[in-house]
């Protein structure tokens, strides 16, 4: 979870935890696993699978993985 800092209220993740190293390093890989998500859904298909069924889709989805 990332600190909100936008609005005016308070955040719910304070100074405490947003001090350490770690915290910064956690965000950086959530954003490059949330690129890879991104691609998934925009540019391979899967937003709205033709297939229906766990395996097809996990089929779909790997293959799009993989790419």
């Amino acid at each position: 979870m990332a600190q909100n800092t936008a609005r005016l209220r308070d955040s719910a993740i304070d100074g405490r935890t947003t001090r350490h190293k770690g915290y910064i390093q956690s965000i950086n890989a959530r954003t490059g696993f949330e690129k890879v998500f991104w691609w998934i859904k925009e540019f391979g298909g899967v937003r709205q699978l033709q297939f229906r069924g766990t395996e097809n889709v996990s089929v779909v989805f790997g293959l799009q993985v993989i790419a």
